[in-house]
């Protein structure tokens, strides 16, 4: 996943910290930031963006877009967004999958 915005003259080339795969086949974009500054916030407006509109064209699933300021809520985060997007996943059986509930990608 890679997208770029311009700003002024100038393109920002951005690669996300984090793909993370939820059980609800949503793909969540996440970053990892502290501080914002002004160059951290056009590349999140872009990175919202680039999920409006994969989301719109519909060929590449649900994904969303999520900055973590404190690594040290992280787990909570992830778990209320997993709740907040959750269909229930089951096989065509009608069982529910056993796999695990986030599956991060670097």
């Amino acid at each position: 996943i890679e997208y770029s915005k311009q700003v002024d003259v100038l393109y920002i080339h951005h690669e996300p910290d984090f793909l993370v795969r939820l059980a609800s086949d949503v793909t969540l974009v996440l970053e990892v930031k502290g501080f914002e500054d002004n160059q951290t916030k056009a590349k999140h407006d872009a990175a919202k963006r680039w999920v409006m509109a994969v989301n719109n064209w519909g060929q590449l699933g649900k994904w969303d877009f999520h900055v973590c300021r404190n690594p040290l809520l992280l787990g909570k985060e992830l778990t209320y967004i997993l709740r907040s997007s959750a269909s229930p996943s089951f096989t065509r059986a009608g069982d529910r999958r056993s796999q695990p509930a986030i599956s991060i990608f670097t």
